[in-house]
Order: structure tokens, then C-alpha cells, then sequence
């Protein structure tokens, strides 16, 4: 009897595992790039929350203040950092005036939100494109393929970040979770159904944000300034994105590539 129970759940759980992969999961796989809608090349607010980044900020910052781009600018918010961060901005902001420092030298709930909102409020420009300390674009275009999913009733481009390879089985593991996670958010984002994004390569309109509230309806919860707040406005019809690896945003020390994506109804 317990081992025809076992069979049952097995196969149950075999039967479920296939339906996913053969009806969602192949989204992903047989995905191909429909050309991206015309329109006018929008100024563009990349935010940066940094705590405690300096040597990230030292080795990163660079790639961000080279994009191939007309008009955009960085905010790196300083998250009350205890190390040499500020002084790392400053003397990145005596070169490039493209860059804005926003300063928090007091204590502020865990997570980011509370800086990133910070950052969305200062931003000058309507799209938002939000990415870490510890990761780098991965080309000079990037930031040109991200804000051009903005467009039309899109309001909202996904984004994945895969790991550096590196190392050991730990290294191996992340990188596994990564690519696994990416290949369930993505699918259903290729379905019409996004719910989720990542941090490290999300772009939407600042207007949306507002117009949302922000993360006031999880701002008790430390995490979720990106999947929380994606499950909370993502729909079909206003989320769109790409998987392209040469317009990705790569994590130092973890992560390999990043690729935009998204999906829009009739896209």
C-alpha cells in the first residue's frame, strides 16, 4: 500500500514537473526577439544604492558612466555607509557631472527601499533603469536597449543577472538557483503573467511608481523592492523585455550576464 502510494505521488509529481516544462518553461526556450516598437530615445535615471561599496563602486561605476547614450543620468544613493564610499563618489563626481550623490548618514530600516525611494524621488527623468553596486553593464549599449522597452503601453522591462563563474560548488550552486529562478519568472512573464523581477537590470516609469505608492503596501518587509513591487503593478500588457546577453547587467563576483526581458500583450 505505502509503495503504490509512493508510484502515485511520484508520477503525480513527474506529471506536474513535465506539464511545466513542456507548456511554460518552453517559452523561454523557443523565445525569439520581436523587433523593438520605433520611438524617441527618452532621458533615462539610472539609481545605484550603495552600502558600504566602495571597492565595487571603484571597479563598476566606470561601466555605467560609458554608456553610448544622449542624455541620461546616475544616482548612487550612500546608504549610510561606514566605509570609504562617499569618498569614492566624490572623486567620481569631480569627473563626471552626470553623476548625483545622495547622501543618508542616518540609519534606515533593512533592505533599500527606503534609499531607493530617495532615489526615484530625486530622479529628473521619467524612466527609472535600477541596478547594483556590485554589477556592470554588460556593453556600452546597454542602457540604449533597456529604456527602448519603454515604449507604448510598456511601462515596466524585466531583467535577469546571472552569475561570474567562478570557483567551488557554491559558486556552482548560485549559479544554477540563478538560471533556474530566471528560467520560471521569465516564462511566465513570456506568457502575459510576469510576477516577479530582479533588481540588478529593472527599468519602469517613474510615474508608476508614484502612481502605485511605492513599496508603502511592503515597506515593513526588508526584501521585495523589486519581485514584491513587480508582482504588485506587472500585467501583461504593461511589462515587456528581451534576452539578449550583450545588453545585460553583470554582477561582480557573481554574476556571469545580465539580460533584459519582458513581454507585452500583442509584442
Amino acid at each position: 500500500m505505502i509503495q503504490d502510494t509512493l508510484l502515485c505521488l511520484f508520477l503525480t509529481a513527474t506529471a506536474i514537473q513535465l506539464f511545466y516544462w513542456l507548456f511554460v518553461f518552453s517559452r523561454l526556450a523557443f523565445y525569439r526577439q520581436p523587433p523593438l516598437p520605433p520611438g524617441p530615445r527618452e532621458p533615462v535615471s539610472i539609481i545605484i544604492c550603495a552600502r558600504n561599496e566602495a571597492d565595487n563602486l571603484r571597479r563598476n561605476l566606470p561601466f555605467f558612466l560609458a554608456q553610448d547614450y544622449p542624455e541620461y543620468e546616475i544616482i548612487v544613493v550612500n546608504d549610510n555607509s561606514s566605509d570609504k564610499t562617499l569618498e569614492v563618489l566624490l572623486d567620481f563626481q569631480k569627473k563626471s557631472p552626470i553623476l548625483r550623490l545622495i547622501d543618508i548618514n542616518v540609519s534606515t530600516p533593512r533592505g533599500k527601499k527606503a534609499a531607493l525611494s530617495k532615489g526615484v524621488n530625486a530622479a529628473k527623468f521619467e524612466i527609472l533603469l535600477l541596478s547594483d553596486a556590485d554589477c556592470r553593464p554588460a556593453s556600452p549599449q546597454w542602457l540604449d536597449f533597456m529604456q527602448a522597452f519603454i515604449r507604448d503601453r510598456a511601462k515596466i522591462g524585466l531583467g535577469y543577472s546571472p552569475y561570474f563563474r567562478g570557483k567551488g560548488i557554491l559558486n556552482a550552486f548560485i549559479r544554477f538557483e540563478t538560471v533556474y529562478s530566471a528560467i520560471q519568472y521569465l516564462s511566465f512573464a513570456f506568457m502575459g503573467l510576469p510576477y516577479m523581477g530582479v533588481g540588478r537590470n529593472l527599468c519602469y516609469r517613474k510615474s508608476l511608481f508614484r502612481g502605485s505608492g511605492g513599496f508603502d503596501s511592503h515597506a515593513h518587509i526588508a526584501s521585495g523592492d523589486d519581485d514584491l513591487f513587480i508582482n504588485q503593478v506587472a500585467t501583461g500588457a504593461n511589462t515587456r523585455g528581451s534576452f539578449h546577453p550583450k545588453h545585460s547587467s553583470f554582477q561582480n563576483q557573481k554574476v556571469v550576464g545580465e539580460a533584459t526581458i519582458a513581454r507585452s500583450q500583442g509584442i
